[in-house]
């Protein structure tokens, strides 16, 4: 894969080891992912094989005017469809015959491929991949093409980034914290390995949640078409409020009834407000506000 031309495989390894820092870029991959999946060496390598092996596929498009005699295709190397395809690819063999074979891509194995620090890097989808799937770990960018109507879906559909060590939060770890744990790092150790330990002691708190959940610096980046005379502005406004409610009603057996009479009667400025309105249960917090 990354051969150019007749150049012999070792060359082509070390030059993008210098050039593509590859030795780093596979450190926190495999790294993250033992996190993850709690995986062995073997199913590392194994995890990393599958994800390389997506091949390039070729889309086919026509007209708006639904005229498919006049389709022209596509090869698509960075950005890819969340979905069910079939897919033309040539094997070596046959290339000299000239022939293809259809071969359908898997979601799974296409979410494999999109959780590495190479092609896709761009994945699209329906409200097919909102819920139940991770894409936190190569990536940290969000981009609404139509804005969810309710806060549960915005907040299954931005959850997928905002995940346990994603890319936002590492980061900004390795912003805090990398210029030392190289100067640190023991020799043959892995450098996330070493930045780990230095950000669990330094940077954790009693809650849990820090820093690899949540960490200064660490969030995602949201985008929102905003077209003149769109609506999408102030969807946006709204379902940010109505998810703070959301939130607030976690636990409750009718959430979106109290989410209703919240919204109704309560006249919501501020973060101030919305933290009186809680009924706080943490332990953790009742410590430190003396109770």
């Amino acid at each position: 894969m990354l051969r150019k031309g007749n150049e012999h495989y070792p060359d082509a390894l070390l030059r993008a080891v210098v050039d593509g820092n590859l030795e780093a870029v596979l450190d926190e991959h495999l790294w993250i992912i033992s996190q993850l999946r709690s995986a062995s060496k073997a199913e590392l390598a194994i995890e990393l094989k599958e994800g390389l092996s997506i091949k390039s596929s070729t889309f086919f498009l026509h007209s708006l005017d639904g005229n498919r005699d006049e389709r022209f295709s596509l090869r698509c190397h960075a950005a890819m469809p969340f979905t069910q395809s079939q897919v033309r690819y040539v094997s070596e063999e046959e290339k000299g015959k000239g022939k293809g074979k259809e071969k359908p891509i898997r979601t799974d194995e296409l979410r494999r491929a999109f959780n590495t620090p190479f092609w896709p890097y761009v994945l699209a989808t329906t409200s097919v991949g909102q819920e139940g799937l991770d894409f936190h770990t190569w990536c940290d960018t969000l981009v609404h093409w139509d804005l969810c109507r309710n806060p549960v879906d915005l907040e299954q559909r931005e959850g997928r980034l905002q995940r346990f060590g994603g890319l936002a939060i590492r980061r900004s770890i390795a912003g805090e914290l990398g210029a030392e744990a190289i100067v640190a790092r023991e020799d043959g150790k892995s450098l996330w390995a070493c930045i780990a330990q230095m950000a669990d002691e330094r940077m954790s708190d009693e809650s849990g949640l820090a820093p690899w959940w949540v960490c200064k610096g660490g969030s995602i980046r949201r985008y929102v078409f905003d077209v003149p005379t769109s609506e999408q502005q102030y969807w946006l406004q709204w379902v940010k409020e109505q998810r703070l409610l959301y939130r607030l009603a976690l636990g409750q057996p009718n959430q979106e009834d109290l989410v209703e009479v919240l919204s109704r009667q309560m006249d919501i400025e501020d973060e101030e407000m919305l933290r009186q309105a809680a009924i706080n249960l943490s332990p953790w917090f009742r410590k430190l506000e003396g109770l």
